[in-house]
């Protein structure tokens, strides 16, 4: 099961007794990934080189051909190192990245808007080689997630596709993803697909964020099928970014959702992939991606926003149910795309990483005061 460093690092951190006060330290923008200001839509963050740091795959383009970099992290949460990924310029929304071949070196897979989709492998250079590709290259991919969907042991491929079906592309075990399954409306909105268990089956379900749609939850049958989905949200939310998490104690895993028209919002799971009620955090945002950690240690998740020209901001979850909303860089009001979150520095916290459509790429690293 593939998890992403936000709820991985979740996993692995003992939760402290009692919240910290934390802040959120960028120095005036010096804390970057790189000093370019390409359209970047997303940055994966994944341990590339095996050292056992977080390093950051930055996708860039959107619409139009740019260069995708990889960006090392020198083990204390800087990233001064780089280079870039594959000889192609593509219109990229997102990488997501795994030992797809079982060489023991991480591959890519690089998720791109009406151009081919494509594979890259390892080598013992430390670089990337072309390797194929995947998906059908008449759609507009927007998310890409590498995961063992079908439990048989190797990593595939579940994408989202914009004005068209979403695609689920099964590993060979050799990474080979010839055979591909579909999913969602034929013509759908999809932005993001997440991959969970969301109805506690054991089973990796996926939930979509749609634009000018209600969101759809797909559950797995176990046997290499989805329903046809349950819906969650309001059509007129325009929603763009789904994340998952425990968000209020009872074991039932919640969806968490960025809108560009009601900010973020929290559904409340039934544990059986239904949603009984929700929150809105706050109506005053337009939010185009959205994660969720423990900032402070106090065992509760918290929301970190990724805003539309708008400063980002964190919700501190709080003892009495309350958020606590706190700005990231309060003067800036850049086009984020999106948020991660991961430890880059190893100190225990997670800190956050912003992709900025023609702005440069932050990231705050979170200190206890």
């Amino acid at each position: 099961m593939h998890l992403t460093p936000c709820v991985a690092l979740l996993l692995l951190m003992p939760f402290a007794a009692a919240a910290e006060d934390i802040r959120f330290v960028n120095h005036d923008g010096f804390l970057s990934v790189g000093t370019g200001t390409e359209r970047t839509a997303s940055i994966t963050l994944v341990d590339m080189d095996g050292d056992g740091d977080l390093d950051a795959l930055v996708a860039n383009g959107r619409h139009w051909a740019e260069q995708n970099y990889l960006y090392l992290n020198d083990g204390h949460g800087a990233f001064k190192s780089g280079r870039p990924v594959g000889e192609w310029m593509d219109a990229s929304y997102a990488m997501a990245a795994a030992d797809f071949n079982g060489d023991g070196r991480m591959d890519i897979a690089v998720a791109n808007d009406k151009v081919q989709n494509r594979l890259l492998f390892g080598n013992a250079s430390g670089g990337f080689d072309a390797a194929g590709d995947f998906g059908d290259p008449a759609l507009a991919s927007r998310s890409v997630a590498a995961v063992d969907i079908d439990a048989d042991g190797d990593v595939d491929l579940v994408v989202a596709n914009r004005f068209g079906p979403n695609e689920i592309a099964l590993n060979d075990g050799t990474g080979r993803f010839d055979r591909v399954t579909r999913f969602g409306d034929a013509k759908g909105p999809t932005i993001q697909v997440h991959v969970a268990d969301i109805d506690g089956d054991g089973w990796l379900d996926l939930a979509t964020a749609e634009r000018g749609a209600p969101g759809r939850v797909h559950l797995n049958d176990g046997h290499g099928g989805f329903d046809a989905g349950l819906s969650y949200g309001e059509a007129d939310d325009d929603t763009r970014a789904v994340a998952s998490g425990d968000m209020d104690g009872d074991g039932r895993l919640d969806l968490v959702t960025g809108s560009l028209r009601t900010g973020s919002t929290i559904h409340y799971g039934d544990g059986r992939g239904g949603f009984t009620r929700r929150r809105v955090l706050s109506t005053a945002h337009a939010t185009a991606s959205v994660a969720v950690a423990d900032f402070n240690g106090d065992g509760r998740l918290d929301v970190v926003e990724g805003n539309s020209e708008q400063a980002n901001v964190v919700f501190l979850s709080q003892a009495d149910g309350r958020y606590r909303e706190m700005a990231l860089r309060p003067e800036l009001a850049e086009d984020t795309y999106h948020v991660s979150c991961g430890d880059l520095d190893g100190d225990g916290r997670p800190d956050i990483v912003e992709a900025n459509s023609g702005e440069t790429n932050l990231y705050h690293l979170v200190r206890a005061d």
